[in-house]
């Protein structure tokens, strides 16, 4: 289960996520079906995406896509380094973004 602070951390990223969606690119968002991305607990810690609405198991694997992620790799890199910042508290690499 996760920690008060880990859910306070979500948030923290879900409302970032938000911000993403609501500017230029609209990154994050999916205008057909008017949904934004987000992070939530069940008994791990899950991205929904935008696009699938599939619960993406945010870990790098190393190969291959994600099942259910609809961006590209450095997305896929954004949302790895978003999840170990709820996880563990501690900075991702945010690379170029």
């Amino acid at each position: 289960m996760a920690s008060a602070e880990q859910l306070k951390r979500m948030n923290d990223i879900n409302d970032l996520i938000k911000l993403i969606a609501s500017i230029d690119r609209c990154t994050f968002y999916c205008k057909s079906k008017n949904r934004i991305a987000y992070f939530r607990f069940r008994k791990k810690l899950f991205f929904v995406d935008d696009y699938t609405g599939a619960d993406v198991y945010p870990y790098e694997m190393g190969y291959g896509r994600a099942n259910g992620f609809s961006h590209g790799g450095n997305m896929w890199q954004l949302v790895n380094s978003f999840r170990k910042f709820i996880i563990t508290g501690k900075y991702g690499e945010l690379r170029d973004y």
